[in-house]
């Protein structure tokens, strides 16, 4: 194996070792490597049809659009070229179109190379080669020598069974996620504009059934009992930490950044720290508790979590907290701030992708 092909295996692929009976390859050796072909929004307006075109993007797996022929028939692997997702993967079956912006791939010998196992196996390393000088590419001539190392055939169509019945219950998971979801905002839209009727317990009837229950305010109609203020006015802090952020380390305490506030919750994913030492220094506009409600500023705009502890934890620009006086709950705030109206509401005072004042 030459020096090239060596490095690409074990360095940049990470195959440390071979298992005993294990092909070690490249791309180029396994798979016919070709392209899409520029299509545009006309020739998918003109020449409509149930073929899809699939493009750089990833949502919907990719598919802008369909039309009335196609490029490909069978089993291949594609990858996208360029652009942010470039080096995503997606395995293809059937007549189907790609656009200039995605490679294919299909098996030089269908008897030894199971497609959709490779899009697994393929898809965990392909991000490894891309070249993030400029605009980012992963293209042909670098997909032909991505180094692999393969199990047998009959190993491959085991191992993508696996995958793909996971995949399967994971889509499935994620249907009754969005259902549910769709669910809640409908039940948050009806709650914060209708309330609970405090003798029935039960949700008010809409303004349209009972006018006489409802005041009409500023923020549209409401019950007559509710207040409406400003934010400010129910809010017993505002902490929020400008400047520099401290030099980040390996370990040391877990600092909270706008990639980390995500909508309803706190991901750990990525994970950054800042120096034991810095803490202190960096936190003298007060300490989050238990309780407080994060609000990112920008990037993204409005994502909305709370802290569930009083664990020591550092926050970064972009996030900034929220803590209630008593004419709020913190977690009615929470939910309040997650509602659509309340987003839509925020999104027209934003500009560009950050809150104004």
């Amino acid at each position: 194996m030459n020096s090239i092909r060596e490095k690409n295996l074990r360095d940049i692929s990470g195959f440390s070792t071979t298992p005993d009976g294990w092909l070690e390859t490249t791309i180029d050796e396994i798979c016919n490597i070709g392209r899409g072909r520029v299509i545009s929004a006309e020739e998918i307006k003109s020449i409509p049809g149930d073929y899809p075109v699939f493009s750089s993007q990833t949502r919907e797996y990719g598919e802008m659009g369909s039309i009335g022929t196609y490029d490909f028939d069978g089993d291949y692997v594609t990858w996208t070229t360029d652009g942010e997702n470039a080096g995503t993967v997606f395995f293809r079956s059937g007549k189907f179109n790609c656009t200039n912006v995605c490679g294919t791939l299909n098996a030089k010998n269908t008897e030894e190379i199971d497609l959709q196992f490779l899009s697994y196996h393929l898809g965990r390393i392909a991000k490894r080669y891309v070249s993030y000088i400029g605009n980012p590419k992963l293209m042909n001539g670098v997909m032909a020598n991505v180094g692999l190392a393969l199990p047998g055939y009959s190993s491959q169509k085991k191992i993508a069974k696996i995958l793909t019945t996971i995949d399967q219950l994971i889509e499935k998971t994620q249907a009754l996620i969005d259902k549910h979801t769709a669910i809640k905002q409908g039940m948050m839209a009806d709650l914060f504009t209708r309330g609970i009727d405090p003798t029935t317990g039960q949700l008010r009837p809409p303004v349209e059934q009972a006018p006489h229950l409802y005041k009409e305010t500023e923020l549209g109609w409401v019950p007559k009992e509710w207040s409406v203020d400003f934010i400010d006015n129910i809010l017993e802090r505002v902490i929020d930490y400008r400047g520099k952020t401290p030099t980040k380390t390996e370990t040391g305490i877990p600092l909270i950044t706008a990639k980390n506030v995500r909508m309803g919750f706190i991901e750990e994913e990525p994970r950054e720290y800042i120096a034991d030492y810095a803490y202190d220094g960096w936190m003298t506009r007060g300490i989050p508790v238990a309780g407080d409600v994060l609000f990112t500023t920008e990037a993204p705009l409005a994502n909305v979590a709370q802290i569930e502890t009083n664990d020591k934890s550092a926050f970064a620009q972009r996030v900034i907290i929220l803590r209630c006086n008593n004419r709020m709950n913190n977690d009615f705030l929470k939910y309040s701030l997650m509602s659509n109206d309340i987003r839509t509401r925020i999104f027209r005072k934003g500009s560009g992708s950050t809150v104004e004042g």
